[in-house]
């Protein structure tokens, strides 16, 4: 089992420089094994302003639950998986629904007790409910039991830094919506190489090594128009101000940084990954 209290060196951290003004962009994985306090720490401790992608405050988590569970009328990702990826699924995550981050919501009290895992969490669920809840569970399996967003926000707080989020909860569930229904069940049925994929990344992550980490993840679901394209401007626009006036951190999802690193870039500033 991996250890959460062994920190690692973050590598994911890019410094932007401009006018004599310093901030920084940190890449973070959603699910990660490792805790990296801190470094968050250090980051944050003279920032003016922490920027976060989309609200993670209490109320607005189970605001996203609740919605994702709302799916009655949206395609049942249960019933379009192949059957031998679906059983292998809840083969694998037998013992993992108990503790799945929707459990909070209550969506498995509402379910029959000896449901398989894909019958609590993949139908009549938002299709994207139903891949981060497998996804999520099945990292849970091999000890990913960190959100370096959460950890981050959690330090922010108690730091009592401003904490300014990019986009609003409906632009985050719009986006959500948004993710293909095809893509989510073409990954869910290659359960059978989630170990190689998470493993690769997981060692490109904590190597620093960005390009090749990124054209791994493009199988992934989020790695659409919705998730990306969409939300780059719309981030790249709400931070400009506050990394202007320096001093800002601004954590995102890793596949975020590539386009923020080149819109930064084309506004005069140096963008520079720093390897620790």
């Amino acid at each position: 089992m991996i250890s959460l209290f062994r920190e690692r060196p973050l590598r994911m951290v890019w410094t932007l420089e401009k006018d004599g003004m310093t901030s920084a962009i940190v890449g973070t994985s959603h699910f990660f094994p490792y805790s990296y306090r801190k470094a968050f720490t250090g980051l944050m401790r003279d920032a003016s302003a922490v920027l976060f992608e989309g609200p993670l405050d209490k109320e607005s988590m189970e605001t996203v639950a609740r919605y994702g569970m709302e799916g009655h009328d949206t395609p049942s990702v249960l019933r379009a998986l192949d059957p031998e990826a679906a059983r292998t699924i809840n083969r694998r995550l037998a013992k993992a629904g108990e503790h799945s981050a929707a459990t909070s919501t209550g969506l498995a009290m509402i379910r029959p007790p000896n449901s398989g895992f894909l019958d609590i969490y993949a139908d009549e669920v938002r299709p994207w409910m139903a891949l981060f809840a497998t996804w999520s569970a099945y990292l849970r399996t091999k000890g990913w039991k960190n959100s370096m967003d959460m950890e981050a926000y959690t330090l922010a707080t108690h730091l009592r830094k401003h904490i300014c989020f990019m986009e609003t909860i409906e632009e985050q569930l719009a986006a959500l919506d948004g993710i293909p229904f095809e893509r989510i069940v073409a990954f869910l049925n290659a359960f059978d190489q989630w170990d190689t994929y998470s493993e690769r990344f997981l060692k490109l992550y904590l190597d620093g090594r960005y390009d090749e980490m990124v054209s791994t993840t493009t199988i992934f679901p989020t790695r659409c128009e919705s998730i990306l394209d969409d939300r780059d401007p719309l981030f790249f626009e709400r931070m400009k101000p506050f990394v202007h006036r320096g001093n800002a951190v601004a954590f995102v999802g890793t596949t975020h940084v590539r386009a923020l690193a080149r819109m930064l870039k084309d506004e005069g500033y140096l963008v520079r990954q720093e390897k620790s």
